[in-house]
């Protein structure tokens, strides 16, 4: 069982106030020790990298949206529901208390600066470091060490796959995208075509 206590709030903010995310304590973090290589998700290691992935948001969805490594902390970190706002999730969640864990997702909610309107150069770095932190949540939730997010290559020169989502997350049958954010109602009904890029981590 994943425990939501113990997160240190200095772990998320130091060096990271252009972009804080999600890591909150560092006995989530865990040290690496394994060389880590993003593989195509073409390849025999890219698909047991999607099977972990699919298995570890399995995992984070069923965990409560306070917890920072639930699928719905994560999805906050990126951008908060449209339905709703930040101040309002907080309240909900977390009441009008001061606490650690509020303190913590005020900072960190809702903070992709392109999403806010702000200066879009800070999409690259930001969804970088977001993807970063995603895998090591997704180590940490699955235990698998030598977990790194699969790719696809967007920008292939084969028609038939320059700007397509990979069909594990088209295909509702799919055993790795039935797991995933992607498959549901709660993504964008476009998401699937050439002109709506989706990746596992920015779902």
């Amino acid at each position: 069982m994943i425990s939501n206590t113990g997160v240190s709030r200095r772990f998320f903010l130091q060096g990271l106030a252009a972009a804080p995310l999600v890591l909150g304590a560092s006995k989530y973090a865990g040290a690496q020790t394994v060389v880590l290589k993003r593989h195509s998700i073409a390849s025999e290691t890219g698909l047991r990298m999607l099977e972990v992935y699919a298995g570890a948001v399995r995992t984070m969805m069923a965990l409560p949206p306070e917890n920072p490594l639930s699928w719905s902390w994560s999805w906050y970190t990126h951008f908060v529901d449209g339905t709703t706002n930040k101040a309002a999730e907080l309240t909900r969640l977390f009441g009008d208390t001061p606490s650690p864990q509020r303190t913590l997702a005020e900072e960190v909610w809702n903070t992709c600066q392109s999403h806010a309107g702000q200066n879009s150069s800070h999409f690259l770095p930001w969804h970088r470091y977001y993807t970063w932190a995603m895998e090591r949540i997704v180590r940490q939730v699955s235990g698998v060490a030598d977990f790194a997010m699969p790719y696809w290559d967007y920008t292939s020169t084969d028609p038939a796959k320059r700007g397509v989502v990979p069909e594990q997350f088209r295909l509702p049958s799919d055993p790795y995208s039935t797991a995933c954010i992607a498959r549901t109602a709660r993504r964008s009904p476009t998401a699937g075509s050439r002109s709506t890029p989706t990746s596992p981590a920015m779902s």
